[in-house]
């Protein structure tokens, strides 16, 4: 595969993983994220997190087309599990696999997920993941992307992670996961990793603005420029 990708530092790595931790009141320093694979007894949702690195990288540098919905799964699973491990959520129950939140985490479910819902838009999100994924690999492949296509590749990057959570497939971390996954397309479609640099407050918000658009409009409504960021960059 000819195309370029950008590998992220260690630094950028812990810098994504803590500031997105963040954002979810899971408070994770760098300087532990590095240690956490070497420690004897590590925090389990810290290790969680540097796992779905590997999950994720595992993704970028396919040969084939991957299924982003699967990687969704697998990183949310692993999430899930380090955080029933640390004690931060409950476990499963066998009434139908809820996770409870404890603390001040932002990892439930939300309560309001349209269910039947989920599995077509999870389709068609599948489907146009497929398209640019195809036209993107084939112009890097050739040196160099259109504009237009990597501006659009660059939101469809975007907005994933508010999907995931606006959907909230999974009974936890579903912001976490999303999260992952737009990094995941950013790396694969030759974007440098994002590491999240926002305001505790702001992503929340964002999810509340795209939600209200999404609700009147459609979950693939082309949004506003003044509603999205400088994303090419």
């Amino acid at each position: 595969m000819a195309r370029h990708i950008h590998i992220p530092s260690q630094a950028d790595w812990v810098s994504f993983l803590a500031n997105s931790a963040e954002i979810d009141n899971y408070l994770v320093s760098e300087n532990e994220l590095n240690r956490v694979r070497t420690e004897s007894h590590p925090r389990m949702l810290a290790l969680s997190l540097t796992n779905c690195c590997n999950l994720l990288w595992d993704f970028v540098t396919s040969e084939v087309s991957p299924c982003p919905i699967a990687l969704a799964d697998a990183i949310d699973r692993s999430l899930v599990e380090g955080a029933v491990g640390e004690g931060l959520i409950d476990a499963p129950c066998d009434s139908g696999y809820r996770v409870k939140p404890m603390r001040n985490l932002i990892l439930d479910k939300r309560q309001n997920t349209n269910e039947q819902a989920i599995l077509p838009a999870s389709i068609f999100y599948t489907k146009q993941f497929l398209d640019y994924d195809e036209k993107i690999i084939d112009y890097l492949d050739r040196g160099v992307v259109p504009m237009w296509l990597q501006t659009e590749a660059a939101t469809f990057a975007w907005l994933s992670q508010y999907w995931i959570a606006e959907w909230s497939m999974y009974p936890a971390a579903n912001g976490l996961t999303g999260r992952f996954l737009t990094n995941a397309l950013r790396l694969r479609w030759s974007m440098p990793l994002w590491n999240v640099n926002l305001k505790r407050d702001s992503w929340h918000s964002s999810l509340q603005t795209y939600s209200s658009l999404w609700i009147k409009n459609g979950y693939f409504t082309l949004l506003n420029s003044a509603v999205k960021p400088n994303l090419t960059a």
